[in-house]
């Protein structure tokens, strides 16, 4: 379980990495379960640019019922709710490949922006944890945060709408390689000059607990390692979505 010194860390950089977080059996059976997803094909996959190298698997929990097993594991339970002091639930649930020597980028955002303005969440009450499948270092595409950003949220003036204002609404939008809204450069310059940057980095078997407002990215990975991440979303009972027109589907958000 995570400590009182980890759960300070958390509330001060908005981002905590967790070694040997998940035991190994049960990072076994994760993997295998994501080896069998990876052979299938649904609704909620979404590809890198070449349409042919898997980007992210939305809703595994839909697809697999290990994964909903795995979502209410008692230890991600009790965590969730000495990080946010609220009984939770599970807002997204998704797996992010960064595969071997093809993994596009992630752009600088917060996931509360798109959790917002897409799904209807009024409070930034909420976080992920990403259990690593492989060992991440330097260079096969960490997550990389700004430390301290989630105090702050990003206004809209500093946001571009990459597809324009009044473009049909498009969920993959939100999870491709040209995420739906951007931040402005001189935003990112001020922002993470002050703040700083952290590689997110662990071997297998970590997890990384971060703020649903912290600014955070990856870059391309140019290694022949993979980078692979199992994320699960938690936000609070009383922070439930908001009835909204067009709704993601709900491999994308739980209403």
């Amino acid at each position: 379980m995570l400590t009182n010194n980890d759960i300070e860390q958390f509330h001060k950089d908005g981002f905590l990495v967790k070694e040997n977080y998940v035991p190994d059996d049960l990072l076994h059976k994760i993997d295998q379960s994501v080896k069998n997803l990876e052979l299938q094909n649904h609704d909620g996959y979404v590809f890198e640019n070449d349409q042919k190298t898997l980007r992210s698997i939305n809703g595994p929990h839909m697809i697999d019922p290990f994964f909903e097993e795995l979502a209410n594991d008692d230890l991600l339970e009790r965590d969730a709710y000495a990080l946010l002091n609220e009984e939770t639930y599970l807002h997204q649930y998704k797996i992010n490949f960064k595969n071997a020597l093809n993994g596009d980028v992630w752009a600088w955002h917060s996931d509360f922006y798109f959790w917002n303005k897409e799904d209807g969440m009024q409070k930034d009450n909420a976080f992920s944890v990403g259990i690593f499948l492989d060992d991440v270092n330097d260079m096969n595409g960490p997550l990389l945060v700004a430390p301290g950003s989630h105090k702050t949220l990003i206004p809209d003036s500093e946001v571009i709408h990459t597809y324009g204002q009044n473009a049909p609404k498009n969920w993959r939008e939100t999870t491709s390689s040209k995420l739906k809204y951007e931040l402005s450069q001189s935003f990112l310059a001020k922002t993470l000059g002050q703040t700083g940057i952290v590689a997110a980095k662990g071997k297998k078997g970590s997890a990384l607990f971060f703020h649903s407002s912290i600014l955070h990215a990856s870059n391309v990975n140019l290694t022949p390692w993979r980078r692979r991440l199992v994320l699960l979303s938690y936000n609070v009972m009383s922070n439930k979505l908001l009835n909204i027109d067009d709704p993601r589907p709900n491999f994308m958000a739980t209403r």
